[in-house]
């Protein structure tokens, strides 16, 4: 058997095609109103062609996710990298921020995930415990670093995560289609977090705030 690049090339960049197409109608109509046949059309391929690549919606869907916790893994590392307050509560909601609406479904329809796949949410919810584990870290060291409280206490940061990961469920799930904006969701998630900070925390957050309307009116 002779390897052809060519074919290989061929071969992933349909995959490709339905991932994007599948991801634009999940995100559209619903991910329980979208079937394969559905996906098939909208390329204008014939059903066996799209289960060829991916047997059943269910293993597609997978495969969106797994491209999603990889995007979001880079976005933590390179957060956690550099950290500071601004990092934390600006920049990082706002580079996940983009990466959620991407895949808007898995907020919007969260539920329906739940019901229908549930092998595949086992999943999610171990990830989602990696994540958060991840995320605790970054807030330990705000508290180390005296952004936060020192007074709060790791049980503390953990009902602080699992609120958070229910906030911006929520938020997408009000701000359907389109409706959110950046600036509306980095406020929206902040709330959570500045009754915990401390003193010196809240001043660097009104100090960046000012910085940012300043260069703003500047721009502007």
């Amino acid at each position: 058997m002779i390897f052809s690049p060519f074919g290989l090339f061929l071969i992933m960049n349909t995959r490709d095609e339905i991932k994007k197409q599948a991801l634009s109608l999940f995100n559209q109509d619903g991910l329980m109103n979208v079937t394969l046949r559905h996906v098939a059309e909208h390329l204008h391929k014939s059903y066996g062609n799209i289960t060829y690549h991916f047997a059943n919606k269910e293993l597609l869907i997978k495969e969106l996710y797994e491209e999603m916790v990889e995007e979001l893994r880079q976005i933590t590392l390179a957060t956690s990298q550099n950290l500071t307050l601004k990092e934390v509560i600006f920049e990082l909601p706002e580079r996940t921020f983009e990466l959620s609406n991407k895949y808007l479904f898995f907020y919007v329809d969260y539920i329906e995930l739940r019901r229908n796949y549930p092998e595949f949410m086992e999943v999610v919810d171990l990830n989602n415990m990696e994540r958060a584990r991840s995320l605790k870290y970054l807030l330990m060291k705000l508290r180390d670093d005296e952004f936060l409280k020192p007074e709060i206490d790791d049980e503390t940061l953990d009902h602080i995560m699992e609120l958070s990961g229910a906030i911006r469920t929520f938020f997408f799930q009000r701000y359907y289609l389109g409706n959110a904006t950046k600036a509306m969701y980095i406020e929206y998630t902040n709330r959570l977090l500045l009754p915990y900070l401390s003193n010196y925390g809240a001043q660097a957050y009104q100090n960046y705030l000012n910085a940012t309307s300043n260069w703003n009116s500047l721009k502007s």
